[in-house]
């Protein structure tokens, strides 16, 4: 060593010592530098001093009081060290505080070092050693919080993994060793585990909460496989360098995994068996199956998937949330199919995938460059072509680049931006839920409140759903509303109400046809709230709205412009009347100074004045009294209300602004209705007409014939609506023809049959006051226009008014079997050859509010010139004998020379959409009948139904006037009038005993899919006559299920089971409830955030699972925000006290929204038929319900879908649910036999269904903590029994369980008890 050097080197350090403040101890100082010197350490990063000595404290961190090294020491040499100079830990006892040591290639004293305890130091690497290490690792290592170990000189060598113990984090690089598991292995303090090593090991019973690495090389000992599965840690990351077989599925307590590794050719599918996943991430070159990700029954909520050479496109991808899917570089080619998974982001480039983009990959950031994309990019991109945020470093605009799309353009024009602010209720008053339609990605920095203050966002929904929070101090405690700036997609201002409230219309400015609205609380932009604007009862079309205005134009000028109008404004649930002068340049601002209350403002004079009310349709009682309803519009104020029918107070149950229902006093007949309110009277004159409880037929059917439901069903030959006409004795044979014309001019029909012709037109409407008067009439003969002719209809139209059109449709049936119709609720068939009429009259405006409407009908007969058929020449008949407003239909009957014309008019109308009843006044002529249907007070159209028979009598006819030998009949021809046509849906129903083989395999699959995985516990089979469910555990068949569980001393489960559908109590507040399971909510603290439907802000759920249940099955079509009106039906299923309606509504929301995801409803329906069902007549009732059912759910539904869901549907729906339904009564404590109380709710169980009742029965159902039944035995059951529960209560004597079975279930219990109890009663 140079003497002089050192000599150099203290001396600098004395002087170092004096001149500087922060100094190493002597002591240190000299320990240093002999390191240095010995192993030639590299110290070029250590600065020097103004004396150009060595400021080892400027480098490395040193006490600021002792001076002491308490940093890192990290020892480079500048050149080889001989392996005669070696690392011993004498050379650094003499720097006792350190942290941290970095030790590179240089050698180590063997057994020392590596094995000292450096008390004051954490982290200890050793990298690139050379030598000294070479035996191995023998012994246990320091327990340092970090231990580093790289190097090749380990490689084949045994390391025991309780030599690791202690050490926090342990990485082992450059050598692969074999790792042993020995008895003192522990795990406790460990972190980090990472070892390059050659095998596995059997690792069972260790448990540790850390994270491990595995590196393999091509030495891997294959066989290790199988101690794969006895790792316990749930976070791995494995590479291999070699090519394995895929085996990472056989782990299931995995959660966190990262896989890399070259695959073997994959020859089927790899199974996780229901693995869920936090975290997975694979890298391989040949991950495929047939060019698809390999993987199945498995749930992932982060994935990574690298490489894999796909070359198909991904037919679907992991559930994964705020992650990100990268398959670029790949070979992928064909249909970028639908997206179904969840993500952040999903990277698709440089592929070959063809066709257009789903909507349904708004849901992640999409990036799709170089591929061979077409068609147009989703409006939720396009819309921000012009943001500069990136993923993956491209901007929106540059991850659609080279494909070949319509409408990648820069200057896109954005018209679907649709935002929803709202606030959250969590008592700070500084956060915004922020949702709606095509509202961006990255919105941090774009959106701003009041215009100038940020908003910081976190994701909820990716592209769908944010959580906003005002920035500072700002909040909206005591706001009733605000506004923010957004700045993307475009520069606009939208302002939303804190609460949504009811509108105020201060002023209404008008010019020529455009309506201008100023005030508040309108919408923030057009589409946010469902809007309307009916002035004089016409509807205004909505062109530009936003908070604070609204501006519409109707598309014809209003009748009677001189009367002031009625203004209605509906924003959403809110509506908002007004009077106004509807004149051209009127402003109408003067706004009323005191609160109208339930009266209405009349912008005009500025005073409250009531609205006058009337009648448009009635649903009227039997002859025995009862509930009657009234629809019409009768405003929000009802002071001094009274309801008479026939001079009798109809006491009142309930009155809306457009219904009233009371409860009507026996009677008969027709009765005028008068109806008084604010000192108002409206007086509809025979407006109601009691409905007779025994319906009798025309002349009893001239005993011809069987009455049904006051309609004559005749035997053969007889014919007619009282089945008085004989004609046709069997020979059909000469035939005369009968001929039929549209008469393009009447819009009526000519019907000629040899010499006589019959005409059938509507001569003229009139509007008439409260006595009768004519007011107004418009003649209707001679003034059609024919406006189509598809199909071999012919449609008439002609506009009488200003917007009010009148449309008469004539439909020949061309059916052989004829044509069964509905109108108005009665059923009735048109034969072949008939000819249907559909008259209606759309948007009258009247006079006055009083008045009603006259349409006029003509049937006539006149003889035509026939020289050949004298014999048959017989006078004009005439008959209204039966024209006595019977209680379905009125008759009428013209008859010349043995031909027969009979007209029926059914006594019902369809008047703004609802049934009611109208009577007919009718005169009769010489040859002719004037027909006169009274109507109702009909606003937005009326539709009529009378039709028409031509008969031939063959009493009296003769085919031959000089043979009376020969006897026939003519086809039948009617003119009906129905509002709508509906065809019946076929449903068929399965039996019990399956005889018919083919179908067999069906039901099985059926069942299968009712079972699911509770096949493995209880299988459905016949017994008796009916089915069940028997005890059958397939994994133990000798086994009989206690009562009780030995593990858990608790009862047994058979299987739990989740309802198809469920409803909370409409009895108890379900404010608290959740929607979905129907469990109560209950907050850890007062600011959680209940969960709830962010569109309708209704209904409330427990959990985002619930919630998200609820919108996959059903809530997405049930949602106010969808147009849906299930909270009417609600309402009125609270009104009558009746649930299965709203039930019934859950199914066919779980149909369509089957229907919608896999284009059929079948998977939803097929095991519901399944189910017993109540064979019982529908009830009265069900008809009320079907019509607010219909009304309420069925209005956006296409017609096809509609044509499913009639009233046949809902009639098998309710006999199902009155059959099958549970109570469910939520109680952890439940331990009883009896059907669960509908305390909670009631569901439907399909499963549960197939339980039979026993009045001994040996399981029972019980709901512990949400709607999932759990069914537990009360005695022990062998396999090969049926299971069986009571559905009554077991401690009633034999005739009141029976007797409930029967009124309740519809059979006679036989069951063991029963027949014991019945034996000893006998006896007695």
């Amino acid at each position: 060593m140079n003497n002089n050097l050192i000599f150099i080197t203290i001396f600098s350090f004395i002087f170092f010592w004096v001149s500087e403040s922060i100094n190493p101890p002597i002591s240190e100082y000299n320990c240093f530098i002999n390191l240095v010197n010995k192993l030639n350490i590299d110290i070029s990063y250590i600065p020097l001093n103004s004396t150009n000595d060595l400021n080892i404290c400027e480098s490395i961190k040193c006490n600021t009081t002792t001076g002491s090294i308490i940093g890192d020491i990290t020892l480079i040499p500048t050149k080889t060290v001989s392996s005669t100079e070696t690392l011993k830990s004498n050379d650094l006892i003499c720097m006792p505080f350190f942290t941290s040591l970095h030790v590179e290639s240089i050698p180590l004293n063997p057994d020392d070092i590596l094995y000292y305890y450096f008390p004051s130091c954490t982290f200890v690497r050793f990298k690139n050693i050379t030598s000294g290490i070479s035996q191995g690792i023998t012994k246990p290592l320091p327990p340092y919080d970090r231990f580093n170990i790289d190097t090749d000189n380990l490689n084949d060598k045994t390391l025991k993994l309780s030599y690791i113990n202690g050490i926090s984090s342990f990485i082992l690089t450059g050598s692969f060793v074999r790792i042993e598991r020995d008895s003192n292995t522990n795990f406790k303090n460990s972190t980090l585990v990472s070892i390059s090593c050659l095998n596995y090991p059997d690792l069972s019973g260790v448990k540790g909460d850390f994270k491990f690495h595995f590196i393999f090389n091509e030495n891997f000992d294959i066989l290790s496989i199988s101690n794969y599965s006895t790792i316990s840690n749930l976070e791995l990351f494995i590479r291999h360098e070699s090519i394995v077989p895929f085996y990472f599925q056989n782990n299931l307590n995995v959660d966190i995994l990262t896989i890399i590794s070259p695959s073997e050719k994959l020859n089927s599918m790899i199974d996780f068996k229901n693995k869920t996943f936090s975290y997975l991430s694979i890298g391989s070159d040949n991950m495929n199956y047939n060019g698809e990700i390999p993987f199945l029954n498995i749930t992932i909520k982060n994935f990574t998937f690298l490489g894999g050479n796909l070359t198909k496109t991904p037919s679907y991808f992991p559930n994964c949330i705020d992650c990100s899917h990268r398959y670029s570089t790949n070979s992928l080619a064909g249909e970028l199919g639908p997206f179904t998974g969840i993500a952040s982001s999903l990277s698709i480039t440089t592929n070959q995938l063809k066709g257009t983009i789903d909507e349904s990959y708004c849901n992640t950031q999409l990036v799709v460059k170089n591929n061979l994309l077409t068609g147009k990019i989703p409006s939720c991109f396009a819309c921000y072509f012009n943001s500069t945020k990136k993923i993956e470093g491209l901007e929106m605009f540059d991850r659609f680049k080279d494909n070949y799309f319509e409408n990648l353009d820069r200057n896109y024009i954005c018209k679907t931006f649709e935002p929803r602010v709202s606030l959250v209720n969590d008592g700070n008053f500084n956060k915004l839920l922020i949702s709606g339609r095509d509202i961006g990605f990255d919105i941090d920095n774009t959106w701003f409140f009041n215009e100038t203050i940020s908003i910081k966002t976190n994701t909820i929904r990716v592209g769908k759903e944010y959580l906003g929070t005002l920035q500072g101090e700002n909040n909206l405690k005591g706001v009733d509303y605000f506004s923010i700036l957004f700045t993307l997609p475009y520069k606009v201002v939208y302002t939303f109400p804190v609460i949504a409230k009811q509108p105020i219309i201060s002023q209404v400015t008008v010019k020529e046809l455009n309506f201008e609205l100023t005030g508040l609380y309108f919408s923030s932009y057009q589409g946010f709230y469902n809007q309307t604007i009916d002035i004089g009862g016409v509807n205004c079309i909505i062109y530009s709205t936003s908070f604070n205005s609204i501006s519409c134009k109707l598309d014809y000028g209003l009748e009677n412009k001189d009367q002031e109008k009625l203004l209605t404004l509906a924003v959403g649930e809110f509506k908002k009347s007004i009077f106004i002068n509807s004149t051209s340049g009127s402003v109408n601002n003067r706004e009323c100074q005191i609160d109208c209350d339930k009266k209405i403002c009349n912008l005009i004079n500025g005073q409250c004045q009531a609205i006058q009310h009337y009648i448009t349709a009635v649903e009227p009682s039997t002859t025995n009294g009862g509930i009657a309803k009234f629809y019409g519009v009768f405003g929000e104020s009802h002071s001094f209300f009274s309801l008479l029918i026939g001079g009798i107070d109809c006491p009142v149950d309930s009155i809306q602004s457009n219904l009233i229902v009371c409860n009507a006093p026996k009677g008969t007949g027709k009765k005028t209705v008068i109806l008084n309110q604010n000192n108002l009277t409206f007086t509809g004159v025979d407006i109601y007409r009691y409905i007779e409880t025994i319906i009798s037929c025309p002349n009893d059917c001239s005993k011809n014939g069987i009455c049904k439901n006051g309609q004559c069903f005749c035997n053969n030959p007889y014919s007619g609506y009282d089945c008085s006409i004989k004609s046709d004795d069997g020979d059909n044979n000469g035939l005369p023809s009968t001929n039929t014309t549209i008469d393009g001019n009447s819009g009526g029909s000519n019907v000629t049959n040899q010499e006589v012709n019959f005409q059938i037109y509507f001569k003229s409407l009139i509007e008439v006051d409260f006595n009768g008067e004519t007011i107004q009439e418009y003649y209707l003969e001679n003034n059609w226009k024919l406006n189509d002719t598809k199909n071999g209809n012919f449609t008439f139209i002609q506009t009488i008014q200003t917007g009010c059109s009148i449309i008469s449709t004539i439909e020949e049936i061309t059916n052989k079997n004829g044509m069964e119709y509905k109108f108005a609720g009665t059923s009735f068939k048109l034969d072949y050859g008939s000819l249907k009429f559909t008259i209606s009259i759309k948007n009258y405006q009247y006079k006055n509010n009083l008045n009603t409407l006259r349409l006029q009908l003509i049937s006539s007969v006149e003889q035509l010139n026939n020289q050949n058929n004298e014999c048959n020449e017989l006078d004009t008949s005439v008959n209204i004998e039966n024209a006595n407003d019977q209680t379905y239909f009125n008759y009428i009957t013209i008859s010349k020379n043995s031909k027969v014309l009979q007209g029926r008019f059914l006594n019902k109308i369809i008047s703004d959409g609802r049934a009611t009843l109208l009577t007919t006044n009718i005169t009769k002529e010489e040859n002719s009948i004037l027909v006169s249907l009274n109507l109702p007070h009909c606003v937005s159209e009326c539709v009529i139904d009378p039709d028409f028979s031509l008969l031939i009598e063959t009493k009296t006819f003769k085919d031959n006037c000089s043979s009376s030998s020969r006897k026939w009949k003519t086809p039948v021809i009617i003119v009906a009038s129905v509002a709508v046509t509906m065809n019946r849906l076929l449903i068929r129903n399965f039996c019990t005993n399956i005889k018919n083989e083919s179908t067999k395999p069906l039901i099985d699959n059926i069942y299968r899919n009712i079972l699911k995985d509770n096949f493995k516990i209880v299988e459905i089979k016949d017994c008796k006559n009916n089915r069940g469910l028997f005890y059958n555990p397939i994994e133990s068949p000798t086994q009989t299920l206690s009562v009780i569980n030995p593990k858990t001393n608790k009862p047994n489960i058979i299987f739990k089971e989740e309802p198809f559908i469920s409803y909370p109590s409409i009895i108890k507040s379900n404010e608290n409830i959740c929607n979905h399971c129907l469990k109560e909510i209950k907050k850890q603290k007062e600011e959680e955030i209940t969960q709830e439907c962010e569109e309708c802000k209704v209904y409330k759920y427990c959990s985002i699972e619930c919630k998200e249940k609820s919108s996959i099955e059903y809530h997405s079509v049930l949602c106010k925000s969808t147009g849906s009106g299930f909270n009417y039906l609600e309402k009125h299923a609270s009104i009558e006290k009746r649930r299965f309606p709203l039930l019934a509504g859950k199914i066919l929301a779980r149909m369509i929204m089957g229907y919608h995801l896999e284009r059929s409803s079948k998977s939803t329906w097929l095991p519901l038929q399944m189910l017993s069902f109540a064979k019982k007549p529908p009830p009265l009732e069900w008809k009320d319900d079907y019509l607010i059912f219909s009304r309420s759910l069925l209005k956006g539904v296409n017609e096809s879908m509609k044509k499913k869901f009639d009233y046949d549907w809902f009639v098998r729906v309710m006999q199902i649910l009155y059959l099958n339904t549970i109570g469910i009564d939520i109680d952890p404590n439940q331990q009883n036999t009896k059907m669960s109380s509908p305390e909670s709710g009631i569901g439907l169980y399909l499963l549960t269904s197939f339980i039979n009742h026993d009045c001994d029965p040996n399981a029972f159902i019980h709901f512990p903590d949400d709607h999932t039944m759990h069914l537990s035995p009360l005695k022990p059951i062998n396999p090969g029994d049926e299971i069986t529960i009571s559905y009554t209560d077991t401690t009633k004597d034999l005739v009141d369980r029976r007797s409930q079975l029967f009124e309740n279930y519809g059979f006679n219990c036989e069951c063991k008890k029963c027949l014991n109890d019945l034996l000893i009663k006998r006896n007695k």
